[in-house]
């Protein structure tokens, strides 16, 4: 193992340029040749220290590997040469390039320029320094300047894996010395150019450590790192392999580089071991302390809190720092008669107040919620309406008709709440005062459209704008069953709720799951709300109705396109008063039967007495995980066999022949959705995809689908649509893992599908 500490460099210099001496280097192989070695050998010992005897010198990959007395050369691998004499250059200062003779993999040098300078590591308090013969320190006079005994003589280097050094004056003006291609030099450069190399001949003879001491803090807190490093004596020792064990590495572990990790509070025995002279091992121990990181404050997103009998409300703990050790907490009702609370959650018992305490586990911080119940029992049922406009009101008003026919209904129960958020359109009609330059939120009273307040416009295509809303509405007209219908434009996997004022802005399934998210959070909401109703176009699909599955229990959608006139809202919404307490399937059954109904009458007076393409189905939205799963074992199983292009040619094919919705007469069926019961019954009778899992899909289909109805021009829909990429006109940007839960499924249709390329 290697020891962590960076390693500086100082160099001792030996200029053993004389050609006398490398000309018998290289032509060793007669005894006179020999003789001259022994002359220049002896010479040598006079006027510095001695020549390497033996040649090649190979390539050095890592710092840790040089030690005091290494004889070295600067290179460039690149180019075959390596540093010599300084030269000048427009008086400018640089290291000579000499060509050397080096292996064909540039690990080794065979043989040396005559005017290549070999260094000598030399060691002087800890760090190295180059010198030349005469003992003048080689440094560095400006940025572009190298000079003996001139500017700073400290040089760091660095070398990586493949032996690219960097060799760094510690001066930082003077830069780092770098190997010039263009100019065949070597000297300091501020702007990157071709790293050099350090190759050594020579490996100085050994200093051993006698004693050794662990430098580094002692306490580490949980989950965060510390360095160690290990201080010599003597300090020039050129023997610094140092290996690292820790005695509990469950408290704290330690690489080979000394890097301490913190894992648990306690006590770990951390020892530093070197080799020593005779191979005696030179060891040093330190206790390390690992603490945990403490809570510095614990708050509370309420500090008081108004409920109504049998309402919940979910309190959320805040906790800095983040990484902190222990962030369990206590939670405690001071009144359980009056309000309980598990996990945050804090349920309305009885009337009366409360103080709901939350504690964090280690019992140094503490925050607190006053809450009062209050007499009053949750209303039975809210309705909130997502209403964009767009279009469809300003060309032919026809959400002001919906919002018509909601107030026509008589008889509406003190405890059912129908509230709208209207926006998206660039004009409105003026029978309600609905504004096209501003938001706003309305209830119903009395056949009446009463405003409860108006906001700056904003895009009702934003996830920020259907988060608002969705806050408001939880808060300010909680009931013991809510239902949330969307309304405008709907495309699928593309999204609904255009707004046709920000440029069509719409609000993506992935959008709309994120706001929900943030909502039941603000609002804390900690069970599902009832149902969500798209009265859109094509949102009877899987991936819409799979993410929607995460905050409702249940989802009525159309599979085909909708008509503008939208819902029945006045026969559904008579029954839901006439019977607060009716059965969630079957209002929503009743939602899709009226809904085709009404489109029935519609066709037969524009004129089309045999036509009905209307469809809506209703979901159990609690089944869509056992269908995720069928579905996903079955696009694996079909990526096992679709390895082609042309396979899945084949499978398009099939696909192509299943009953499609969302048709236009300018671009075909551009939103590529399919009827999944078409597909199964495709897929069972083929012989090449008959083994996909296809069974358990459609077990799971009927339990998803728990009612079905559509007009007699939409042949046998199932009731639930799939996507799938084969017309070209969907692009990737709709289809992001954020916006279905279908992870195979997505990356089928990625691989394979046809998009539309901007």
């Amino acid at each position: 193992m290697k020891t962590s500490k960076k390693l500086l460099l100082f160099f001792a210099l030996t200029l053993l340029t004389c050609a006398s001496c490398s000309n018998s280097n290289k032509n060793s192989n007669t005894s006179s040749d020999s003789t001259s070695n022994e002359n220049s050998a002896s010479n040598s010992q006079n006027s510095g220290p001695e020549i390497p005897e033996e040649l090649p010198w190979n390539l050095i990959t890592d710092e840790a590997e040089l030690h005091a007395g290494d004889v070295i050369v600067i290179a460039s691998g690149k180019d075959s040469v390596t540093a010599g004499e300084i030269g000048f250059e427009n008086n400018t200062q640089y290291l000579v390039a000499e060509n050397s003779t080096f292996a064909s993999d540039k690990k080794q040098i065979t043989s040396l320029s005559s005017g290549t300078i070999q260094f000598t590591l030399g060691e002087e308090d800890g760090v190295w320094t180059l010198a030349n013969e005469n003992g003048e320190l080689l440094g560095a006079t400006s940025a572009r300047e190298l000079a003996w005994d001139s500017g700073s003589t400290t040089w760091e280097i660095s070398i990586a894996s493949d032996g690219n050094a960097t060799i760094k004056n510690t001066n930082s003006s003077f830069g780092t010395l770098y190997y010039n291609s263009i100019k065949s030099n070597f000297r300091p450069f501020t702007s990157v150019q071709t790293y050099p190399q350090i190759y050594r001949g020579k490996i100085g003879d050994p200093i051993y450590a006698t004693s050794i001491e662990i430098i580094g803090n002692t306490k580490v807190l949980v989950g965060y790192e510390t360095q160690l490093s290990v201080k010599f004596t003597p300090y020039n020792t050129n023997r610094k392999v140092v290996t690292w064990e820790s005695s509990d590495t469950s408290v704290a572990t330690i690489s080979d580089t000394g890097k301490v990790t913190a894992i648990k509070q306690g006590t770990s025995t951390i020892t530093a071991t070197v080799i020593g002279e005779n191979d005696v091992l030179v060891q040093k121990s330190i206790i390390l302390t690992v603490e945990n990181v403490p809570i510095s404050s614990l708050t509370l997103n309420k500090t008081s809190l108004d409920l109504v009998i049998n309402q919940t409300y979910k309190l959320t703990a805040s906790i800095l720092p983040d990484d902190a050790t222990n962030k369990n907490i206590i939670w405690n009702s001071s009144n359980p008669s009056v309000a309980t609370v598990t996990d945050g959650i804090v349920e309305a018992i009885s009337s009366g107040t409360s103080t709901i305490t939350a504690s964090s586990e280690d019992g140094t911080k503490v925050a607190s919620c006053n809450v009062e119940v209050k007499n009053q029992l949750l209303d039975d049922y809210t309705i909130m309406i997502y209403l964009s406009g767009t279009d469809l009101e300003t060309d032919a008003g026809l959400a002001t008709e919906n919002i018509a026919e909601i107030l026509s209904v008589d008889n509406m129960p003190d405890n059912i709440n129908i509230i709208i958020q209207t926006g998206g359109a660039k004009k409105w009609s003026t029978k309600y005062g609905i504004s096209s330059t501003t938001l706003q939120r309305w209830h119903v009273k009395n056949n009446n459209l009463v405003m409860d307040d108006e906001l700056p416009n904003a895009s009702m295509g934003a996830s920020s704008t259907f988060q608002s809303f969705m806050e408001w509405g939880l808060t300010e007209y909680p009931a013991s069953k809510t239902g949330v219908i969307l309304w405008g434009h709907g495309g699928a996997v593309v999204g609904c709720c255009y707004d046709e004022t920000y440029d069509y802005d719409q609000l993506t399934s992935g959008e709309a799951h994120y706001a929900l998210e943030k909502a039941f959070e603000e609002a804390g909401i900690t069970n599902k709300l009832e149902w969500i109703g798209y009265d859109c176009c094509l949102m009877a699909t899987a991936d819409v109705a799979d993410l929607s599955s995460d905050y409702f229990e249940y989802m009525v959608a159309s599979q085909e396109s909708e008509p503008g006139e939208g819902w029945d809202y006045d026969n559904w919404l008579d029954d839901l008063y006439a019977n607060t307490e009716i059965e969630t399937p079957d209002l929503l059954k009743e939602i899709a039967n009226t809904y085709v109904e009404k489109c029935d009458a519609y066709y037969k007076s524009w004129g089309y007495s045999n036509y009905n393409d209307a469809t809506m189905s209703v979901l159990d939205l609690s089944k869509m995980p056992i269908f995720r799963e069928a579905w996903e074992n079955m696009s694996l199983n079909l990526s096992k066999i679709i390895i082609s292009t042309s396979k899945w040619s084949k499978f398009k094919s099939y696909v192509n022949g299943c009953q499609k919705f969302g048709y236009d007469s300018s671009y075909g069926y551009p939103y590529d959705v399919f009827d999944i019961k078409d597909f199964i019954e495709a897929m069972k009778e083929s012989e090449d995809f008959s083994s996909i899992g296809i069974e358990d899909v459609e077990t799971a289909l009927e339990e998803v689908v728990i009612h079905n109805v559509y007009g007699k021009n939409s042949a046998d829909a199932g009731g639930l649509n799939f996507f799938c990429a084969i017309s070209g006109y969907g692009s990737r940007s709709s289809y992001l893992a954020s916006e279905t839960y279908f992870d195979n499924w997505r990356e089928l249709n990625s691989t394979y599908g046809s998009w539309y390329r901007y």
